[in-house]
Formats: structure tokens, C-alpha cells, sequence
């Protein structure tokens, strides 16, 4: 679905005649191509399974999960707002961004517990009762 909803934006930005280009560590400016935004919203799948697989082991696995991909988020959002050779690259970037973040995260925080449940200790074994004036029974009478 995520990816989908990012084709579809990378789509419109085509359409509404956005040059979306980014200039890596000085070099020239180049066109994003569409195959990398299909890639990177793939990636971004696999890495919210993996992280909210790692997240199944805290006591609160979709709170963590949650907190990890919206710090996730943010920090993603700088590669675009330094790469973006104009404001309407950047805007369609952080869109793309949004986009597969709002397809992917509710969709996989879903299926987290709120909580896990606890492991307390195991509660003592009962004895069993016994009736007043009475020999215990072992199996030896």
C-alpha cells in the first residue's frame, strides 16, 4: 500500500510539472528517478518489520515502536532538505516521506501488543487439604 501511495505522489508531482532533482555531496544535479522512490518506500516496510519485531521485546512494544519510527521520521526528513535542489523538490520529498509513514507505521503498530503481558513468579503449588483427625494420604496404607 505504502508503496502505491508514493507512486501515486511521485505521479502527481510529475504531472503538476515538478522537477524533482537533488544534488548529492556537490555533484551535479540529477533527476530523482522513480525506481529509487519505489525502493526506498519498499525499504522503509522491511525496516518498520524489523523494528517492530525488535520492539516485541520491550515491555511496551507499540509505544516504543511508535516513538522509534516517529524519531525515525524527523530524522528523515533531513536528507531531502539538504539534497533538494529547489522548494518544490524538497515539499514533494517530505510528501513521499509523510506518505509512506502514514501507509506503513498505523498498519504495523496495529498488530503490536499496547503491552506485553508480565511474567510475574509462578504462584505456589496448593497442598492439598486435609480433614481434621485424619492421617495424610500417601499411598502407603
Amino acid at each position: 500500500m505504502a508503496v502505491v501511495a508514493v507512486s501515486a505522489c511521485f505521479f502527481v508531482a510529475s504531472v503538476t510539472g515538478a522537477a524533482l532533482t537533488v544534488a548529492v555531496r556537490g555533484n551535479e544535479p540529477t533527476p530523482v528517478p522513480f525506481g529509487a522512490a519505489v525502493f526506498a518506500t519498499a525499504a522503509a516496510g522491511v525496516g518498520a518489520y524489523v523494528l517492530a519485531r525488535l520492539a516485541g521485546r520491550a515491555p511496551r512494544p507499540r509505544r516504543i515502536f511508535l516513538l522509534l519510527t516517529t524519531a525515525g521520521l524527523l530524522a528523515s526528513a533531513v536528507p531531502p532538505l539538504q539534497a533538494a535542489t529547489t522548494v518544490s523538490t524538497a515539499i514533494w520529498l517530505l510528501i513521499m516521506h509523510a506518505v509512506a509513514a502514514l501507509a506503513l507505521v498505523p498498519v504495523v503498530a496495529s498488530g503490536l501488543p499496547s503491552a506485553r503481558p508480565s511474567r510475574g513468579p509462578e504462584p505456589a503449588p496448593q497442598a492439598s487439604p486435609q480433614v481434621a483427625g485424619t492421617a495424610p494420604m500417601d499411598g502407603n496404607q
